[in-house]
């Protein structure tokens, strides 16, 4: 029987996609949780018949991907992962949303499995559609990825020449060292940040092959909500008539952070709900649009660079 405790994941980048480099040396994924794994279409018969029975089905095309969940970290790997979520390369510590695409071989791998049972799980082409960042009250920020890939395939061992290195020991980002800045100014107020950076990308078939293509690519998208304690009506005013805004969002371990910057905001809601006799909050959604001076819609800031 396996257990999530003995379970491992690694990951390399790919020079060409789809194709897992020669005697790989891949990175260990610090994951919190993970399903990225294959789903097939089913295809099943039409025909009637008379008993009622269906007369036939067949698995379909591959969907090779899915998500993953792990806590932000300052690691090479984790730069890679949001790398390929903006489409863009870093420069100085600095990472703008783009045009670039950058695919991953995956390997997972069941340590208390034995080689009869195929415990090594190679993907190949996987690219980043998606990731969702969730910066609670007081805890540590966290990060989900969605993946859509090429190829999955079992195997008794690791492929040839592979080298798995162990997992790095970067401390994560907490919720509370950081800091906090809406609209240029600092604000003390906001209990809870999520955002959300989305490819718009979709999966290519076509006949003769159960893998799909390199996926397709719409607009880039950086959404997101906070939540803050209703103080004035400063924010509020913003949403109901139309102002842009920004926003700013330190995450740190102590010495080291990552700041995620939306310098051009629209809040597409403001709503103040109250449930009980406790605090009132404001729940304030928001649309990134692009940012001239940035050259972008979302950025991130590394330090040191």
């Amino acid at each position: 029987m396996a257990d999530g405790s003995q379970h491992a994941a690694y990951a390399i980048v790919e020079t060409v996609y789809g194709t897992t480099p020669t005697t790989p040396t891949m990175a260990a994924i610090r994951h919190t949780e993970f399903d990225v794994g294959l789903d097939k279409d089913t295809l099943q018969s039409a025909e009637i018949r008379s008993d009622r029975n269906v007369t036939d089905l067949r698995l379909g095309q591959n969907k090779c991907g899915g998500p993953f969940g792990m806590e932000i970290v300052n690691d090479s790997l984790f730069e890679d992962f949001l790398s390929a979520v903006f489409c863009g390369e870093w420069a100085a510590g600095v990472l703008v949303n783009g045009v670039g695409r950058k695919s991953f071989s995956f390997l997972r791998h069941f340590g208390d499995l034995g080689a009869g049972n195929k415990p090594y799980h190679l993907m190949g082409g996987l690219e980043f559609g998606s990731c969702e960042i969730k910066i609670p009250t007081s805890g540590i920020a966290t990060a989900t990825f969605d993946t859509i890939g090429q190829t999955y395939v079992l195997g008794e061992a690791a492929p040839t020449g592979a080298t798995l290195s162990a997992p790095t020991t970067t401390s994560p980002m907490d919720t509370f060292t950081g800091a906090v800045q809406e609209g240029g100014a600092p604000i003390a107020v906001i209990t809870e940040a999520n955002i959300k950076l989305d490819n718009s990308m979709d999966r290519k078939f076509v006949i003769g092959s159960r893998n799909t293509l390199r996926p397709s690519r719409g607009r880039f998208s950086a959404s997101g909500n906070i939540t803050c304690y209703y103080e004035s009506a400063a924010m509020l005013d913003k949403f109901l008539n139309g102002t842009a805004s920004s926003l700013s969002l330190q995450l740190s371990n102590g010495s080291e952070s990552f700041t995620f910057d939306l310098p051009n905001i629209k809040y597409t809601g403001g709503r103040v709900p109250v449930k009980d006799e406790g605090p009132i909050t404001l729940n304030m959604p928001f649309q990134a649009i692009y940012d001239g001076v940035t050259g972008g819609a979302a950025k991130v800031t590394r330090s040191p660079a």
